[in-house]
């Protein structure tokens, strides 16, 4: 077990400035390529850094913190969205197919509708299969056998 001064830290994850927090609190990481943000089961956010390309503020520090938090309930798994983004499948309350004009893609509501991940995807068949791809794994998850939505063939289409 480690040990940071007198606080215990098993089953916590250090952030970018240095403060704990318990790992299986995130209900979503939302990675993108100037920021990183942890959302809470109610999705009020945890914990934001810009990712400045400082010692601890890389997309690779965050990666290894996001390895960390995907990897610590294996009971409550995170489900991948790509891109350095999980939702964590208790959370997911809701997939939503959105094709506004400002927006089209998937979002991912949790408690209260309160949006706790996305995907954007302008193709509206290619959002159809992937909400099933998602909805499959989700379905594994409440069935004790938790199989991640593969979605990778479809990757260079869904981030466009």
């Amino acid at each position: 077990m480690a040990v940071r001064g007198k606080i215990k830290t098993q089953g916590m994850v250090e952030l970018p400035n240095k403060s704990l927090i318990k790992r299986t609190i995130v209900a979503s990481i939302i990675q993108t390529e100037r920021s990183y943000s942890l959302l809470g089961g109610n999705g009020r956010q945890i914990h934001f850094t810009e990712l400045t390309g400082e010692k601890g503020k890389t997309p690779e520090d965050v990666e290894l913190i996001s390895t960390e938090i995907y990897e610590a309930d294996k009971n409550d798994p995170m489900l991948s969205l790509g891109a350095g983004c999980y939702v964590r499948c208790s959370a997911i309350e809701a997939i939503e197919n959105h094709g506004g004009s400002d927006f089209s893609g998937l979002i991912i509501r949790g408690v209260k509708d309160i949006i706790i991940g996305y995907l954007s995807i302008a193709d509206y068949g290619k959002r159809i299969q992937v909400a099933e791809m998602l909805g499959d794994s989700i379905k594994s998850y409440e069935n004790g056998n938790f199989s991640q939505a593969e979605f990778t063939s479809l990757k260079a289409e869904i981030h466009e």
